[in-house]
């Protein structure tokens, strides 16, 4: 319907078109108007045309399949190789002599209690630093990050609004990071 309509506006204006519109506009005419000409077929003829057709279509269908199919094998053959390439096995490690596997390094434990509970931290450094912190403080830090609550609850607990809790906390991190890093000059 465009093409029609494209064509025939074209040919009727008047003014000057681009060299592209122009162009395709021949090209269109040509494709839409030098159709070739074909004898019908009627009754049996027809029949036999569609099956023919319909038969050379699955045949295709078929064939794409198969190739589709062909290649996902390839691909996960392949990619299996490469892994199977860069394994090594157990048996050759455990029986290899220089090859000795390492013990877990035994972490000492720090304990840091607030709100009557005790977490356990394996971070000197931190753990001092949060000795250092006054008890209202360890108790926002405890909720927040040990109890998992939300700003709000700790807010109600504090007898403050969730805003100047989660400030509170903000200013905590930010002076225990002072402290691990050795600059706290308060």
């Amino acid at each position: 319907m465009f093409i029609l309509i494209f064509s025939s506006v074209s040919s009727t204006m008047n003014m000057t078109l681009s060299p592209f519109v122009v162009y395709w506009g021949r090209v269109i005419r040509r494709l839409t108007f030098s159709r070739p000409k074909r004898d019908r077929v009627q009754g049996e003829d027809l029949k036999d045309a569609a099956s023919k057709y319909v038969e050379a279509i699955q045949y295709t269908f078929n064939a794409f399949c198969k190739i589709v199919i062909r290649h996902a094998a390839i691909d996960k053959i392949l990619k299996l190789r490469r892994r199977w390439e860069r394994e090594v096995s157990l048996d050759y490690l455990m029986n290899e002599k220089f090859v000795q596997f390492a013990e877990p390094e035994q972490l000492e434990e720090y304990l840091f209690t607030a709100c009557d509970q005790t977490a356990v931290l394996y971070h000197a450094e931190l753990a001092a630093a949060l000795a250092l912190l006054p008890e209202q403080t360890q108790e926002e830090i405890f909720r927040y990050y040990f109890l998992r609550q939300p700003q709000r609850v700790i807010g109600v607990h504090i007898g403050r609004t969730r805003s100047t809790a989660g400030r509170h906390i903000q200013l905590a991190l930010q002076r225990l990071r002072r402290l691990m890093e050795g600059k706290d000059y308060e």
